[in-house]
């Protein structure tokens, strides 16, 4: 009984004792801080195309990787309209942020989240893939 006493006793001071070391300002241990991510190169040129193509008003560029569904979808003045909705407040200045990719019915859908400079409205942006190939670009 004495022995399980002194065990307990040794026990509770190597755990005080390693507290009173730590240092108080010590940042939490690295796997408890969620690493920023990024989309995989390729998904990440298919939105910068797809993109700059919405900002140019340039329907052919934004059509261009996408699957009949979608290049019959996106019209010329479908782009003319997403343009006119986001280019002026683009124009002003955004962050644009990856946030990550999920699975839906056989399709991948990577987001983004856009943050514009004017203090409007933050913007979810979903690009729906399938085998490499664009099936939707959507605003939310």
């Amino acid at each position: 009984m004495k022995t399980a006493r002194v065990l307990i006793a040794l026990i509770a001071i190597a755990v005080f004792s390693s507290l009173a070391h730590a240092e108080p300002d010590a940042p939490p241990p690295a796997a408890s801080q969620p690493a920023e991510k990024s989309a995989p190169l390729a998904i990440q040129a298919t939105f910068d195309i797809l993109w700059k193509a919405i900002l140019d008003n340039n329907q052919p560029a934004f059509v261009g990787q996408g699957d009949l569904a979608f290049r019959t979808a996106a019209t010329v003045p479908v782009v003319r309209d997403v343009n006119a909705f986001v280019g002026p407040r683009a124009a002003r200045g955004l962050t644009a942020t990856y946030l990550g990719d999920m699975k839906a019915k056989g399709y991948r859908i990577d987001l983004w989240k856009l943050v514009f400079k004017d203090d409007g409205d933050d913007l979810l942006v979903s690009l729906s893939t399938k085998d490499g190939v664009v099936a939707g670009f959507f605003f939310r």
